[in-house]
């Protein structure tokens, strides 16, 4: 978990191509995100007060740099919550951010983007198939610093992504592991827990 004595800890989104995969994986764990608004929104699903997501979708929208604000306002969103215990599902595009380190961990935000596709088909008895996970490391844009003084560096420290992208893969590595033991079961609300509880943090 991100945020306050996580310790700059990150979690592995899963973005569910097909809202009907990722509403049978949600089904039993989260009522409160089962509702058709959270689950038609364009954006990564975390939405424990509709109304602040839909705000926060719409300056993301408005403004090109606003979903890193966006991504920073449903982390602090979600703090203190048993949301999956701060692991963050995502419906309806393919790709999406994760916030991987937050600012209360001392390191600007980092954000890893994360690509999960689920073949399975719920409605035919169908089985995990197969899981693609691509991994890629980006900066946010700069946020203002306060002006320098004598003898204070006011440098962010930097970021080893050479070696955030191992620990990030070594990650999905397992997860994929995970998943595909899964795969001669029956979709049921079993297997979907199973994947539930298969999603493993990425650590700083």
């Amino acid at each position: 978990r991100g945020g306050r004595g996580g310790g700059g800890r990150g979690a592995l989104l899963l973005s569910m191509a097909n809202g009907y995969h990722a509403s049978a994986l949600l089904e039993g764990h989260a009522p409160a995100l089962q509702s058709s608004r959270c689950l038609s929104a364009r954006y990564v699903l975390s939405c424990l007060d509709a109304r602040a997501y839909r705000e926060c979708d719409e300056r993301s929208r408005a403004n090109p740099a606003g979903r890193w604000h966006c991504h920073r306002a449903r982390q602090t969103l979600a703090e203190g919550s048993d949301l999956f215990s701060g692991v963050w599902f995502a419906i309806g595009w393919h790709k999406f951010d994760l916030l991987h380190a937050v600012t209360q961990a001392g390191i600007d935000a980092l954000f890893v983007d994360v690509d999960v596709v689920l073949a399975a088909n719920p409605f035919a008895g169908g089985v995990l198939d197969g899981l693609d996970v691509g991994f890629s490391v980006e900066r946010p844009p700069p946020r203002r610093r306060p002006r320098a003084r004598a003898g204070l560096n006011t440098t962010a420290p930097r970021v080893n992504t050479g070696q955030l992208w191992w620990r990030a893969t070594r990650g999905a590595k397992q997860l994929l592991a995970h998943v595909m033991a899964q795969r001669e079961h029956a979709w049921d609300q079993g297997a979907a827990q199973a994947v539930l509880g298969g999603a493993i943090e990425a650590r700083q």
